[in-house]
């Protein structure tokens, strides 16, 4: 719930945050692992100095009461099977002391599918947060009340393959955290260069603006991917293997983006797996930043009209997704980043769009209401049976 590499995480923490700050109580029981890395180095200190594995930890992270079971690693892959017990025997005893309303989680591993089954048990309701194409089947929602997302994309695609109804409720970000005091609108930011994520096509995209256009810098965020790899892999499938880009500069993960989008003119996201509501296109449009996309998943919901949304072949989406762009497409995408620079009118009201779609869409306010409303109607729907 505190890894900053998890896109997941970030939302649903900031989930409970507003429903902590509308008067619901809430608990958090998880353990001491992260999708990538150890987590923030001051939680990595902290964690460092307990030796016990299987020991509970107890945080406070503003208006959230987390108690963890400390695991021997910090690669959630690497849980053992005794951390999850203890994991589990913790979640238990809390069922029955705390007797909460409702039990509200994502993923679709053991625990998750055995914290389900007990929340049900226990008379509690249960609520599941959705921000991906990946699930199959029917065990992950067996035992789940409510499903709710965070775009209308991920929630048609959803009904169409499986016949079940998720509740799109919008993005949760504070528009104080993400924009700054002033905008440079000077580079083209990419955030987490992995495949997936349409990294090969922005390298491409960098190489060919790189001496026709050094006066447009790109900006690449790293998160879960590197992008040193993604320049070496494609150099050299193109005869001359390099390190780095001239016109690319290379910013380390952070978790205050606002320098970031300060320096931003365009954000860059195309996304090549199924896209569900990218959270940095929202952080664009919160600042009135224009983006291009893909035309697939909610990312062209996420922008509205602040910004331009590309259709790519189907084969582009599909793993291991480094396939290149044709010489017309590169040049069609390159020519909008240009458009962006050189026509200064046409990026004014395109920024203008984004403005707007930042504000009729991703309202924190209004989707914490629906939030809100979603799961006060699931309260009343399981205290009435």
């Amino acid at each position: 719930m505190i890894d900053h590499t998890s896109g997941a995480a970030l939302s649903a923490r900031e989930m409970l945050c507003q429903l902590a700050s509308r008067g619901w109580e809430v608990e958090v029981i998880g353990a001491t692992v992260f999708e990538t890395g150890g987590g923030p180095p001051e939680i990595r200190t902290r964690l460092d100095e307990i030796e016990t594995p299987g020991t509970l930890v107890r945080y406070s992270d503003g208006p959230l009461k987390h108690i963890w079971v400390k695991t021997e690693s910090p690669q959630m892959r690497d849980m053992r099977i005794h951390e999850l017990d203890k994991l589990l025997v913790l979640y238990l005893k809390r069922l029955e002391e705390w007797q909460p309303d409702i039990v509200w989680l994502y993923g679709g591993k053991t625990f998750e599918l055995l914290a389900l089954g007990d929340a049900k048990r226990s008379g509690a309701a249960t609520a599941f947060f959705l921000v991906n194409g990946n699930y199959k089947g029917k065990r992950w929602h067996q035992d789940v009340d409510v499903i709710l997302t965070d775009s209308q994309a991920t929630s048609e695609l959803y009904k169409k393959t499986q016949g079940i109804h998720p509740q799109p409720i919008g993005k949760f970000i504070r528009r104080q955290t993400v924009v700054p005091l002033r905008h440079e609108r000077s580079h083209v930011t990419f955030v987490n260069p992995k495949p997936e994520k349409g990294a090969y096509l922005v390298a491409q995209m960098a190489m060919a603006l790189e001496h026709r256009r050094p006066d447009i810098q790109f900006e690449v965020v790293e998160s879960r991917g590197t992008w040193g790899d993604i320049v070496r892999r494609i150099t050299a499938r193109q005869g001359q293997q390099r390190d780095s880009l001239l016109n690319v500069l290379v910013t380390p993960n952070t978790t205050d983006m606002r320098p970031v989008y300060g320096r931003s003119r365009v954000v860059l996201s195309p996304s090549l797996w199924w896209e569900s509501g990218n959270r940095v296109l929202v952080e664009a449009m919160l600042n009135g930043i224009p983006a291009i996309v893909t035309n697939r998943g909610g990312p062209p919901e996420m922008i509205g009209d602040g910004g331009i949304a590309i259709t790519l072949p189907e084969i582009f989406h599909k793993p291991p997704y480094s396939r290149l762009l044709p010489p017309d497409a590169l040049a069609l995408i390159t020519g909008m980043i240009e458009q962006m620079y050189d026509d200064e009118a046409g990026y004014q009201s395109m920024v203008r769009e984004a403005v707007k779609a930042g504000e009729e869409r991703h309202d924190i306010e209004r989707n914490t209401d629906r939030l809100i409303e979603q799961l006060s109607n699931l309260m009343r729907i399981v205290s009435s049976d």
